[in-house]
Parts: C-alpha cells; sequence; structure tokens
C-alpha cells in the first residue's frame, strides 16, 4: 500500500505534510496488520498439511484391516476343512467295522456328502484368496501414496516454516521503521489515529471528495467538511468515524 500512496501523492494529490506522513505511518501499520494475521492462519494451514497425512495413514490402517479380516476369514475356511477331514476319518473308521455291505455303501455316501463340502470351501477359499491377494495390493498401493504424501507434506511444512521466519523478520523490520515514522508526526494527529487504528485494525484516513466521505462513501454535513478543509484541526466522519482529510 505505500507504494500505491506515494503514487497517488506524485500525481498531484496534494496534502499537507501530516497527512502524508501520517499516510505513510498507516500504509506500514497495514501491512504490519497483514502479515501479523497471515503468522495467526499459519498454524491452522499447518493443520490442514497434517489432515492429508492423517487421510493416507487411515487408508494404510482401512487397507490393513481388510486383509487382516480375509486372512480371519481364510483361516476359517481352513478350519472347516480340517473339521470335515477328520470327520471323514471318523467315518473311515468306522466304515472298516461295519457287517454289512449295505451299511458299507451308506457310509461311503455319507462320506462322499462330506468331501463334497469340502470341495465348497475350497471353492471358497480360492476366490478369498484371490481378494487376500487384492487386499496386500491395496496396502501396498495406500503405502507408497502415504510415503509421497509425508515427502510432500515435509516440503510444505519446510516452505511454512520459512515463511514464519520471513514474516517474522519482515514484521520486526517494519515496526522499526514505524516507529521512526511515527515519531515525525504530530502527537495531536498520532494520538486520535492510533486509538482508530488500534480498534479498526484497517484503514483510518480517507480523503474527502465532492461532500463524501471516501471511507464510508456517506455524504458529509458542510461543517464537517469545512472543519477538513482546515490544516490544523482533526476531523472524523460522524459515520463510520474514520478520519478525514481534503487533497
Amino acid at each position: 500500500m505505500l507504494h500505491l500512496t506515494l503514487s497517488n501523492l506524485r500525481k498531484g494529490a496534494s496534502v499537507t505534510p501530516i497527512i502524508e506522513k501520517l499516510l505513510i505511518v498507516q500504509d506500514v501499520d497495514v501491512r504490519i496488520v497483514r502479515m501479523s494475521r497471515e503468522l495467526t492462519d499459519i498454524p491452522a494451514r499447518k493443520k490442514d498439511i497434517l489432515a492429508r497425512l492423517e487421510g493416507h495413514h487411515a487408508a494404510v490402517a482401512t487397507a490393513r484391516e481388510v486383509l487382516k479380516t480375509r486372512q480371519t476369514d481364510m483361516r476359517g475356511l481352513e478350519g472347516e476343512i480340517e473339521t470335515h477331514k477328520s470327520q471323514i476319518r471318523k467315518l473311515r473308521e468306522q466304515q472298516m467295522q461295519l457287517k454289512s455291505n449295505k451299511e458299507f455303501k451308506a457310509m461311503d455316501l455319507e462320506i462322499e456328502v462330506v468331501q463334497d463340502r469340502i470341495s465348497g470351501v475350497e471353492e471358497k477359499i480360492l476366490v478369498l484368496m484371490e481378494s487376500v491377494e487384492a487386499a496386500q495390493q491395496e496396502i501396498r498401493f495406500a503405502e507408497d501414496a502415504l510415503k509421497k504424501e509425508e515427502n510432500a507434506l515435509q516440503s510444505d511444512l519446510n516452505l511454512l516454516i520459512q515463511r514464519v521466519a520471513e514474516v517474522e523478520g519482515e514484521i520486526a523490520r517494519l515496526r522499526t521503521q514505524r516507529n521512526a515514522l511515527a515519531s515525525e508526526v504530530d502527537p495531536q494527529w498520532l494520538r486520535p489515529y492510533d486509538r482508530i487504528f488500534k480498534n479498526k485494525l484497517d484503514l483510518v484516513l480517507f480523503p474527502v471528495a465532492n461532500g463524501i466521505c471516501g471511507g464510508c462513501h456517506m455524504k458529509l454535513p458542510p461543517y464537517t467538511i469545512h472543519a477538513a478543509r482546515k490544516p490544523s484541526d482533526v476531523v472524523v466522519c460522524d459515520y463510520c468515524g474514520k478520519m478525514l482529510y481534503t487533497e
């Protein structure tokens, strides 16, 4: 904003030396406020960056949980097969003790039923093996994405750390500059300016143009316009409370 004010002055805007100095102080103050707000926003930006990483961690955890569930299902099916095989062994042992051919064949049929159950479970295992492989592949994808995000995140965090140092250094420089500039402003003008700026944290000085306040764009009463033309008087807008000056 400083370059805008000086540019306006070079274009022929005529203000008193007091107003000119105070405008420059205002430019520095606004820059300090804006840079301070940037510092305040940086923790939220850091939090957003870390939230990205949390999402990838959650994706890896979910993929691992899916794999764990499918492996548990696999073990369950394998246990079911072992149960059926144990049942067949018992049936074989019982079959060897049978006396009649009819009872032997009947036992054969019972054994075939159990073997069919084993075949059905084995088909389920084949399908589940494919889903286990897919889950393992999903974990690899999620872990790769997490690693890439960690690298990108570290780069973003480093930039934020660098930006914090830059902004803090610039704020310190501007405050030193501001103190030097303010020391040259008449206290009669600096005190009300400081009071208003502390409350508004934004532009305080506005020109009067065609009887209109440059801050709130309200039409000013004649006595206010007249007072603003006096270089010795501090005048504020009756509507927005900003300081007025004429060019």
